[in-house]
């Protein structure tokens, strides 16, 4: 497994519509996959199971995106069935879909895995604290299963310490690295900066700023819940506030495809129901007028045989 990334959002039916559809039309290519729902009906289903436990509100769905190493040579199907896997195993008792795509950066093989935020088991949400260290955890063993690649989850928007390694080789998550986990979260699933400080703060994280005196520059340090602090860049430049700004601007830009994809969609649902309502109205007009003239026919012929008893009713009279 190649990179894990996660995110939560508020809006389970467009990450879905996303998953399967780009500008409207079908992903050329995607392969679907289904976890303890239906393919047909996940937005249903979904909605349903959030409905029945009354946790509507919120957070609606929590996202996994994994990327495969090329030289493993995964086709679309096998790269589901692993994501599927990741998703039963990452989260039990949740709904899920997995959307497999070939169309990122260098035609990439990725997975989208969107998973209900509600448990259709026991109405309970799921617990997403350490959710990236347990997607990464998760997928590394999956990827050792099967014998595929494992590449360390170090990019170069990452800095890392050499006490912080050390932490992570013994399977311990260092405080540092739960800042980035609380910053990736609220970053991905935000559209604008109130709301990515808003999920910060609801996590305990602080953000102070501060401006460089070398280049007027605006800088952050994140304040961990336990009093810890760290600058911005000190984490690594994804999480500086231009980093930030720049991926909250792109996360703008999906939503409105997303939405105009959504609209798309309906409106090919309306007049899908339109032509079939006009079919159906049709149908009956023809039926109607059908049954008209049999009713003409069947009159007119009871009108024939009428006359004609009549006029034999009449000769026999006249012949007697």
């Amino acid at each position: 497994m190649a990179y894990v990334k996660v995110g939560s959002h508020a809006s389970a039916s467009a990450c879905l519509t996303y998953g399967e559809y780009k500008d409207g039309e079908r992903r050329e290519g995607v392969e679907v996959g289904a976890v303890d729902c239906s393919a047909a009906s996940a937005k249903q289903e979904f909605k349903a199971a959030r409905i029945m436990w009354d946790k509507e509100g919120g957070v609606q769905c929590h996202t996994v995106i994994q990327s495969f190493d090329d030289s493993d040579g995964l086709t679309p199907q096998q790269a589901n069935k692993l994501g599927q896997e990741t998703a039963r195993r990452l989260a039990p008792g949740y709904q899920a879909m997995v959307y497999t795509h070939t169309d990122g950066e260098g035609g990439k093989t990725h997975n989208h895995i969107i998973i209900n935020a509600v448990s259709v088991e026991d109405g309970k949400k799921l617990n997403t604290r350490g959710f990236l260290n347990d997607a990464r955890r998760v997928s590394n063993e999956i990827s050792r299963e099967h014998g595929l690649h494992v590449i360390e989850e170090r990019t170069r928007g990452m800095r890392f310490t050499q006490a912080e390694q050390a932490l992570v080789n013994k399977g311990v998550q260092p405080w540092k690295d739960e800042l980035r986990e609380v910053v990736e979260s609220a970053r991905d699933s935000s559209r604008n900066m109130q709301e990515f400080r808003e999920k910060v703060e609801g996590f305990g994280v602080r953000i102070s700023e501060r401006t460089r005196k070398r280049d007027g520059e605006t800088g952050w340090t994140y304040q961990h819940p336990n009093g810890m602090k760290c600058r911005a860049a000190k984490l690594g430049e994804d999480y500086t506030p231009s980093a930030v700004a720049r991926s909250l601007s792109a996360n703008a830009e999906r939503e409105k495809q997303h939405e105009a994809t959504s609209e798309k969609l309906l409106a090919a649902g309306v007049e899908d129901v339109a032509r079939k309502r006009a079919e159906e109205a049709a149908r009956i007009r023809q039926q109607q007028e059908a049954e008209r003239v049999l009713r003409q026919a069947q009159e007119r012929a009871e009108r024939a045989r009428v006359r004609t008893r009549s006029r034999d009713d009449g000769e026999r009279g006249f012949s007697r």
